[in-house]
Protein backbone atom coordinates (compact mmCIF):
# COMPACT_ATOMS: atom_id res chain seq x y z
CA UNK A 1 0.00 0.00 0.00
CA UNK A 2 1.36 3.43 -0.95
CA UNK A 3 1.05 5.94 1.87
CA UNK A 4 1.48 9.71 2.15
CA UNK A 5 1.98 11.76 5.29
CA UNK A 6 0.86 15.38 5.49
CA UNK A 7 2.83 17.17 8.20
CA UNK A 8 5.66 14.64 8.28
CA UNK A 9 8.15 17.02 9.87
CA UNK A 10 6.43 17.21 13.26
CA UNK A 11 6.45 14.84 16.22
CA UNK A 12 3.34 12.84 15.25
CA UNK A 13 4.39 12.68 11.60
CA UNK A 14 7.81 11.43 12.64
CA UNK A 15 6.35 8.67 14.79
CA UNK A 16 4.04 7.56 12.00
CA UNK A 17 7.00 7.52 9.61
CA UNK A 18 9.10 5.49 12.04
CA UNK A 19 6.39 2.83 12.18
CA UNK A 20 5.49 2.82 8.50
CA UNK A 21 9.02 2.77 7.08
CA UNK A 22 9.56 -0.63 8.68
CA UNK A 23 6.17 -2.08 7.73
CA UNK A 24 6.54 -4.81 5.08
CA UNK A 25 3.29 -3.97 3.27
CA UNK A 26 3.65 -0.18 3.21
CA UNK A 27 5.59 2.07 0.86
CA UNK A 28 5.84 5.68 2.03
CA UNK A 29 5.57 7.47 -1.29
CA UNK A 30 5.02 11.12 -0.34
CA UNK A 31 5.76 13.31 2.68
CA UNK A 32 4.79 16.95 3.00
CA UNK A 33 5.95 19.88 5.08
CA UNK A 34 5.46 23.61 4.53
CA UNK A 35 8.81 24.52 6.12
CA UNK A 36 11.02 21.80 4.65
CA UNK A 37 10.00 21.56 0.96
CA UNK A 38 12.84 20.07 -1.08
CA UNK A 39 14.86 18.94 1.95
CA UNK A 40 15.65 15.33 2.79
CA UNK A 41 13.38 13.78 5.38
CA UNK A 42 16.22 13.14 7.81
CA UNK A 43 16.90 16.92 8.08
CA UNK A 44 13.70 17.26 10.13
CA UNK A 45 13.62 13.67 11.42
CA UNK A 46 17.27 12.84 12.22
CA UNK A 47 16.43 9.43 13.69
CA UNK A 48 15.29 8.31 10.23
CA UNK A 49 18.63 8.93 8.52
CA UNK A 50 19.49 5.88 6.43
CA UNK A 51 15.91 4.55 6.32
CA UNK A 52 14.73 6.51 3.28
CA UNK A 53 15.89 9.03 0.70
CA UNK A 54 12.52 10.79 0.52
CA UNK A 55 12.36 14.57 0.27
CA UNK A 56 9.59 16.77 1.59
CA UNK A 57 7.23 18.18 -1.00
CA UNK A 58 4.48 20.76 -1.03
CA UNK A 59 0.97 19.55 -0.40
CA UNK A 60 -0.35 18.88 -3.90
CA UNK A 61 -3.76 17.21 -3.67
CA UNK A 62 -3.75 15.91 -7.24
CA UNK A 63 -0.26 14.43 -6.93
CA UNK A 64 -1.15 12.88 -3.58
CA UNK A 65 -4.33 11.29 -4.92
CA UNK A 66 -2.38 9.90 -7.90
CA UNK A 67 0.53 8.67 -5.76
CA UNK A 68 -1.07 7.39 -2.54
CA UNK A 69 -3.65 4.80 -1.54
CA UNK A 70 -3.90 6.20 1.99
CA UNK A 71 -2.94 9.50 3.62
CA UNK A 72 -2.14 10.25 7.25
CA UNK A 73 -2.63 13.85 8.33
CA UNK A 74 -0.42 14.93 11.21
CA UNK A 75 -1.15 18.65 11.31
CA UNK A 76 -2.81 20.90 13.90
CA UNK A 77 -6.52 20.32 14.35
CA UNK A 78 -7.70 23.59 12.75
CA UNK A 79 -5.36 23.22 9.78
CA UNK A 80 -6.53 19.67 9.15
CA UNK A 81 -10.16 20.54 8.42
CA UNK A 82 -9.51 21.89 4.92
CA UNK A 83 -6.86 19.28 4.15
CA UNK A 84 -9.02 16.32 5.19
CA UNK A 85 -12.01 17.69 3.26
CA UNK A 86 -9.94 18.22 0.09
CA UNK A 87 -8.48 14.71 0.27
CA UNK A 88 -11.84 13.15 1.10
CA UNK A 89 -13.49 14.95 -1.82
CA UNK A 90 -10.93 13.25 -4.09
CA UNK A 91 -11.92 9.83 -2.76
CA UNK A 92 -8.82 9.36 -0.62
CA UNK A 93 -8.62 7.09 2.41
CA UNK A 94 -7.49 9.25 5.32
CA UNK A 95 -6.37 8.74 8.88
CA UNK A 96 -6.31 12.05 10.73
CA UNK A 97 -3.99 12.17 13.74
CA UNK A 98 -4.04 15.02 16.23
CA UNK A 99 -4.57 15.45 19.93
CA UNK A 100 -8.28 15.87 19.22
CA UNK A 101 -8.76 12.79 17.03
CA UNK A 102 -10.47 10.75 19.71
CA UNK A 103 -12.67 13.60 20.92
CA UNK A 104 -13.69 14.56 17.37
CA UNK A 105 -14.33 11.20 15.77
CA UNK A 106 -15.93 12.79 12.70
CA UNK A 107 -12.43 13.91 11.64
CA UNK A 108 -11.11 10.34 11.75
CA UNK A 109 -11.90 8.85 8.36
CA UNK A 110 -10.70 5.29 7.98
CA UNK A 111 -12.84 3.96 5.10
CA UNK A 112 -11.23 0.60 4.45
CA UNK A 113 -7.74 1.05 5.93
CA UNK A 114 -7.81 -2.21 7.85
CA UNK A 115 -7.45 -4.29 4.69
CA UNK A 116 -3.70 -3.62 4.28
Amino acid sequence: MKVGIVGASGYVGGEVLRLLLSHPKVEVSMVTSRQHVGKFLHKAQPSLRGFTDLKFSELDYEKMSDTCDLVFTAVPHGTATEIVKSLYDRGMKIIHLTVFSFASIHFLIISGFFSI
